[in-house]
């Protein structure tokens, strides 16, 4: 074989095997769930928790009816199951699916749900408490779980002023800062389901609102993971966006970001990005380890 001719035929090998990579990345992208445990410890929790956080769903479907997305999330043994938003499409006709999703989970466990960007059905929040779920957004419940006194709260706006630097009554929309402010005035753990991240990293959101976790989604991990650089696109952070998943510190909170369950049909489909299902463990700050 002439040199020309074997290296055509290198060449054609190493784009064949390229895109079959590719196709795979993208199936698993999809299809394949993964489990993300984070232990936190916290002063306020007397005694063990676990939840768990999924998001942006985005109609998509783990086994028929999503079995296999329940049975993963109930063999975790959760305490309580946080919907952060996106689950369906804004122009989602039939919603049947997810209250089945629901109702399958909340008969075994607390479900809380929030709203995401595509949450936008007028009658959505009727149907999902018929469906068992509790929906919080810009409004919370006090609640106990396993003894430990814990205030679950949902907002999917900005949480810092639009028009000034400093966030105050008079700078930002007055409702909404007064139920942020309400928010933060109890002793028991906060756990804020914020869809986007950027509603609490912008400005001086992060500093001003002493909540202990804010959750949130949205970003999907970044749509695509680069090697050894990250997410390639996210929301309102643009192009290599800091904040896609894992855990960040900040001064008053501690944000825990989801790359979410699946996607929205864009331009680019998730890559190198398996679906997430975080697990958090709370646990006792005087636990030892």
């Amino acid at each position: 074989m002439e040199p020309k001719n074997r290296g055509l035929k290198i060449a054609g090998i190493v784009c064949t095997l390229l895109v079959a990579a590719s196709c795979i990345s993208v199936y698993i992208s999809y299809n394949v769930l993964t489990v993300t445990e984070y232990k936190l410890k916290n002063k306020k929790v007397q005694s063990p928790m676990r939840m768990l956080l999924v998001s942006d769903l985005h109609n998509h479907q783990f086994g028929d009816n999503n079995e296999e997305l329940i049975k993963k999330m109930l063999d975790l043994q959760p305490d309580a199951v946080f919907m952060d938003g996106d689950m369906l499409n804004v122009d989602t006709a039939d919603c049947s699916w997810l209250f089945q999703l629901i109702r399958s989970l909340s008969s075994e466990v607390p479900v809380y749900f929030a709203y995401g960007n595509h949450e936008q059905h007028p009658e959505l929040r009727e149907q999902l408490t018929e469906a068992g779920a509790v929906v919080v957004e810009e409004n919370y419940v006090d609640t106990t779980i396993n003894g430990n006194a814990v205030r679950i709260g949902g907002f999917y706006d900005y949480a810092f002023s639009m028009t000034h630097p400093s966030t105050r009554q008079d700078t930002m929309d007055s409702e909404k800062y007064d139920f942020l402010d309400d928010f933060c005035s109890s002793d028991a753990l906060k756990i804020m389901l914020s869809h986007r991240p950027d509603s609490f990293v912008f400005s001086d959101a992060s500093s001003i609102w002493s909540i202990d976790y804010v959750l949130c989604g949205h970003n999907h991990g970044g749509q695509v993971i680069l090697p050894f650089i990250g997410g390639l696109y996210g929301g309102d952070q643009g192009f290599f966006p800091e904040y896609t998943s894992g855990i960040h510190q900040f001064i008053s909170m501690q944000m825990i970001i989801t790359r979410g369950l699946s996607s929205n049909p864009e331009y680019l489909p998730r890559f190198n990005n398996p679906p997430e299902i975080v697990c958090l463990d709370f646990i006792s700050s005087k636990t030892q380890e």
